[in-house]
């Protein structure tokens, strides 16, 4: 099965050709052959996690680039179709 760590702060990602380590901010680490990265936008443009090394230069700039917004989901339940 997968490791999946919930809640688990992470510091610094490293990625080297034998996959990535994932240091989290109580200094603990975990090595994997890959990791996925969930985090939010606005966590990414402060610069958390770090990346070692740095993300491709076009990744760094599509975080740069993309606006933090707001959002709204509605879910509405009709009785008949109205289309």
């Amino acid at each position: 099965g997968l490791d999946v760590r919930l809640g688990w702060p992470v510091a610094r990602v490293y990625r080297d050709a034998a996959g990535a380590s994932v240091r989290s901010r109580r200094d603990e680490m975990l090595r994997a052959r890959c990791c996925v990265v969930a985090a939010p936008l606005g966590v990414l443009k402060k610069g958390a996690p770090a990346f070692s090394p740095a993300l491709p230069p076009a990744h760094a700039e599509a975080i740069r680039r993309l606006p933090v917004a707001n959002a709204l989901k509605v879910a509405v339940a009709l009785d008949r179709p109205v289309w």
